[in-house]
């Protein structure tokens, strides 16, 4: 029998309060997180956690929708240790010590890993999801996260570590600033001692210059610090499209900037705690429809995006400005403009 388990993360601000979570039914789920953390490490300690927990377990296929997760275990880690866990560039991996306990865990299973779309409908990916966020938030407001029952059956629930004894005394790695793409070759060797399989698996659209074509695969890789600029910025300006997002305050502080401000499409102009106010009471209904997005620098730390947003009754052609503030970015201004025919 195959156990089927969908593991994902959660960041507020990236970094900011985090969270992981892993599914298989309401019987067997766990989740937990971080006061200060990054989406990549939750995605990372989800799987971590659940790998712990079904020591034993002789089939097990876990659903991510981050490529970063699939591509780390399946493709890139034989490299990095060759390398003393260094990168094909030379520097130090990025949440290193999740990934050596990755390692130890896999030594001597067999893991299928397969990608599945995030935000898609996928049961267990968005019952993940939901698991993560919840712990996301419950950091943000200084309540924690619930751990829930864990893996209760099979093999691994008695040889799996006790679930007081997971992830909830694993301190948070540091969170680091996130770095320009730079993709790790595909041509490493396979892994010694254990054997992960990625299937289902697409590879992530490259940006094209300045002219960005808005892919779901790409948004909602999540891997913000295998991501350029240009990415990074263009995957936060997505996520505010998110009526999950949208509605949620915690979120929408982390993403605008202190000085933000907005003109509408219908001329008004708003501030920062004007357009959260308006946020949290609105009914955003689903997010709308991108048909292309042109991104580029006006400064070092500052990045334009134009893009057009389509509706169910109408069009907005739109721009963001995002600036970097310390280790990430920021909304500072936005405009609407609605398109009108001829």
């Amino acid at each position: 029998m195959t156990i089927v388990a969908a593991a994902d993360g959660s960041a507020l601000g990236n970094p900011g309060p985090a969270g992981w979570g892993w599914y298989i039914d309401e019987d067997q789920w766990a989740s937990g997180g971080w006061p200060h953390g990054t989406n990549n490490m939750g995605e990372l300690m989800a799987v971590l956690d659940l790998l712990k927990q079904t020591r034993g377990v002789e089939n097990l296929e876990i659903l991510c929708d981050s490529q970063y997760v699939i591509n780390s275990v399946t493709k890139w880690m034989p490299g990095w240790k060759k390398k003393g866990w260094r990168k094909a560039d030379g520097k130090p991996v990025l949440n290193v010590e999740l990934i050596k306990e990755l390692d130890r865990e896999l030594a001597g299973r067999t893991v299928k890993f397969t990608w599945v779309k995030g935000h898609a409908g996928h049961p267990l990916n968005e019952a993940a999801d939901r698991k993560a966020n919840a712990a996301a938030q419950g950091y943000a407001r200084g309540k924690g996260a619930p751990a829930g029952p864990g893996f209760t059956s099979g093999p691994g629930a008695a040889a799996g570590p006790h679930r007081s004894e997971a992830p909830e005394s694993h301190s948070a790695p540091t969170a680091q600033a996130p770095a320009t793409a730079r993709k790790e070759s595909a041509a490493v060797p396979k892994a010694a001692g254990h054997k992960a399989t990625a299937a289902s698996r697409r590879e992530p659209s490259e940006a094209q210059g300045t002219l960005l074509s808005w892919d779901d695969d790409v948004a909602l890789w999540s891997s913000h610090e295998e991501l350029s600029d240009h990415e990074q910025v263009w995957a936060l300006e997505k996520s505010l499209l998110q009526p999950s997002v949208r509605q949620d305050p915690v979120e929408v502080a982390y993403l605008l900037h202190p000085d933000f401000q907005e003109i509408g499409s219908s001329g008004r102009l708003w501030d920062r705690p004007q357009i959260m106010a308006a946020l949290a009471g609105d009914d955003a209904g689903e997010a709308p429809a991108v048909d292309v997005i042109t991104a580029r620098d006006l400064g070092p730390n500052l990045i334009q995006l134009v893009y057009r947003a389509t509706g169910k009754d109408r069009a907005v052609l739109r721009t963001s400005l995002w600036q970097r503030s310390g280790s990430r970015w920021q909304m500072i201004w936005h405009q609407g403009t609605e398109e009108r025919a001829g």
